[in-house]
């Protein structure tokens, strides 16, 4: 064995060797959502939703010479009933696909698009709807993955026969907790919402206000509440947008779970008509606490 070989052997094993030691350290998990990109035979449209995991994927078609937007759907087989394209001069017809919905989750890490059949697929970022916006990559493979993801709300397709089959978005398993407290003796008025003033750890959630969280990630979450003083029974409860939760009415301590979405916020409100007294017994003891951690 050469010189030359041996070291490109050992190269190979050392790089084996990191690859299986960072994924023992990694402690992410990423997962994959598709939607499949189906149209009836000659239909035609404005745009048409689809949905990936409770995303809305907005696919808009266009054409530069034409004011109005128009899906230039057209089935490459009839095999494949796809978004497709065929277009000679390549430029004149494109397929833009609105991805913002995904933008407010920090999970999500990249989004892909499935083809079938293609030739010379260009792909064109932009943040303006109807504009095909600066030309960032071309190529002809079968799994296109958009560039610069995060930059872009709109991405738009071009080829001269194309058939887009399926889109996936890649999330990445993030961990999100929060401990949030209030220690100051006080009244809570009837039908007012209790401060959160104290925030011991966060990771994932931001703080707007003393009354309000917003959650930054997607998923279920357990959240834990307890209260030092209370008025009567289902004294507290809690609310996501504005909106109590079915089953988060306590009189002390509270547990639950509950499924939240990026942007969601998160308050509780002292549910009875009367005065809601947060007593401590000595100085710095927690009067009201809400403990919140995402589990999937």
């Amino acid at each position: 064995m050469s010189v030359n070989k041996e070291k490109r052997e050992k190269e190979k094993k050392r790089e084996k060797k990191e690859k299986k030691c960072n994924r023992k350290k990694c402690n992410v998990h990423y997962y994959k959502h598709y939607v499949t990109f189906t149209m009836d035979n000659n239909e035609l449209g404005l745009y048409k939703v689809y949905q990936v995991d409770h995303y809305p994927i907005t696919a808009y078609g266009y054409k530069t010479d034409c004011i109005n937007p128009d899906l230039p759907i057209e089935l490459v087989s009839t095999v494949e009933k796809g978004l497709g394209i065929k277009d000679v001069e390549c430029e004149n017809v494109y397929i833009q696909f609105e991805i913002g919905s995904l933008l407010r989750d920090c999970s999500v890490k990249d989004v892909y698009c499935d083809v079938g059949y293609s030739k010379r697929v260009k792909i064109y970022g932009s943040n303006v709807l109807g504009n095909k916006g600066e030309h960032i990559y071309t190529c002809n493979e079968k799994n296109i993955k958009f560039p610069m993801y995060g930059k872009f709300k709109y991405y738009s397709i071009s080829a001269k026969e194309i058939s887009i089959l399926s889109f996936c978005m890649k999330r990445v398993y993030v961990n999100a907790y929060g401990y949030f407290y209030t220690t100051t003796q006080q009244d809570i008025s009837g039908n007012s919402f209790i401060p959160m003033e104290k925030v011991s750890l966060s990771e994932g959630f931001n703080k707007i206000n003393t009354f309000t969280i917003e959650c930054k990630i997607k998923g279920v979450y357990v959240v834990n509440t307890n209260i030092c003083r209370k008025t009567e029974p289902n004294s507290y409860g809690l609310y996501v947008n504005g909106v109590v939760v079915d089953g988060f009415l306590y009189n002390d301590v509270g547990n639950g779970i509950l499924h939240l979405n990026s942007g969601d916020q998160l308050q509780v409100m002292n549910q009875s008509n009367n005065v809601l007294s947060l007593l401590n017994g000595f100085t710095g003891q927690t009067l009201f606490s809400l403990n919140i951690w995402r589990i999937m």
